[in-house]
């Protein structure tokens, strides 16, 4: 019988324009992939930004921490010329600049990397209408405990370095649906006990044939990569 596997990209398309920016995220729309995987930060101003690390100096062509800058400062930046020069210019997004482009047209997985934003994420999500196409990702387990307190009906991703039972039975316990596991730590054996107490399994970063088959063959559920359009046509 036919699985549905549902393909991420990992940062939008990090493969074919500068990852977590718009340009990444529009075309993962244009290319019909299931999900984009994006990351969250506070400014110093508590602005809501879309940026992997907890600082600009690699995917812009400024320096600092997100926390120690504003939002305008962080807006005058270029995060894409790092990328090429067909990208130069481009901003760094305010998550809900994000939302405004992509509420409908795709599902998000939302990365949130500090506590404190859980309040904020959920209002965002309830104002455009994409609870149930949005997906909170973390760890520290608590974050995504409080966002389902926030709003039961959001489905929820807890990061697991360790996959062991306890591992399992402990991000249940914090209102886990859905279990994110290393590609180097999969096992098909662990796969079904997840499935056996009603929980997915996303894996990632995949983005060779061999992983892409180790996988399927797993019996995941979700397949995060930096070639995502390749995982889609793999799959089709």
């Amino acid at each position: 019988m036919y699985r549905k596997i549902f393909v991420v990209g990992h940062r939008g398309i990090p493969s074919l324009a500068p990852e977590n920016t718009l340009p990444s995220f529009i075309k993962a729309i244009e290319l019909g992939i299931d999900f984009i995987e994006l990351d969250v930060h506070f400014t110093k101003d508590k602005r809501i930004i879309v940026m992997h690390d907890p600082s600009v100096n690699r995917t812009t062509n400024g320096s600092g921490r997100i926390s120690e800058l504003n939002f305008e400062e962080i807006r005058r930046l270029d995060a894409g010329g790092w990328y090429s020069d067909e990208y130069r210019g481009v901003k760094v997004p305010e998550f809900e600049e994000v939302l405004n482009i992509v509420a409908g047209k795709i599902g998000l997985i939302i990365h949130i990397k500090e506590e404190g934003l859980e309040k904020l994420i959920v209002d965002l999500l309830e104002k455009y209408n994409v609870v149930n196409s949005s997906i909170i990702l973390s760890y520290p387990w608590n974050i995504i405990r409080r966002v389902r307190e926030l709003n039961p009906y959001i489905t929820t991703i807890a990061d697991l370095p360790n996959p062991t039972i306890e591992e399992l039975f402990k991000a249940i316990s914090f209102y886990a649906n859905i279990v994110s596991i290393h590609k180097d730590k999969l096992n098909k054996i662990f796969v079904r006990l997840c499935h056996s107490r009603g929980i997915l399994v996303n894996t990632w970063t995949i983005n060779t044939m061999e992983d892409i088959e180790r996988a399927i063959e797993c019996e995941v559920d979700f397949i995060t990569s930096d070639f995502p359009h390749k995982i889609l046509k793999s799959i089709s």
